[in-house]
């Protein structure tokens, strides 16, 4: 069974970059988010709080897992928590390709995703209700 939720096990997050070689940019501030799939650990993002604001630093999903929208789910489920506790908008430093399928947008020098925009549509884990 698929699930998404906040990862506390910070060697888990580890051990998963390092085996998919990215453990090098591995910084244990922030939080984490995965994607199990009946208990392993097949992608993570993580969220950093500077200044008030919520930054997305990276997303990534194992290769055996990617092409069937579960990165997307992954991101979309996480952006619901934030939006649920309070942030309107996710940032993100970096421009990213696949941010801006998920949402993101460039606009006067900050790049990001408005939450309400984001869910005004409805999503598929509420049958289109939106959150808030």
């Amino acid at each position: 069974m698929l699930s998404f939720k906040d990862v506390s096990d910070i060697d888990m997050i580890r051990e998963f970059l390092q085996k998919n070689g990215i453990g090098d940019n591995f910084s244990q501030k922030g939080l984490f988010f995965g994607g199990f799939d009946d208990g392993k650990l097949f992608g993570t993002s993580q969220i950093v709080l500077e200044d008030g604001k919520a930054y997305i630093q990276y997303v990534f999903i194992d290769q055996e897992y990617r092409g069937q929208g579960l990165g997307n789910a992954m991101v979309r489920s996480l952006m619901n928590k934030l939006e649920m506790n309070g942030f309107g908008m996710v940032y993100s430093k970096v421009e990213n390709e696949y941010l801006e399928k998920v949402g993101f947008t460039m606009d006067q020098g900050e790049y990001y995703c408005n939450l309400e925009d984001l869910f005004s549509g409805g999503c598929s884990c509420c049958s289109g209700d939106h959150h808030g």
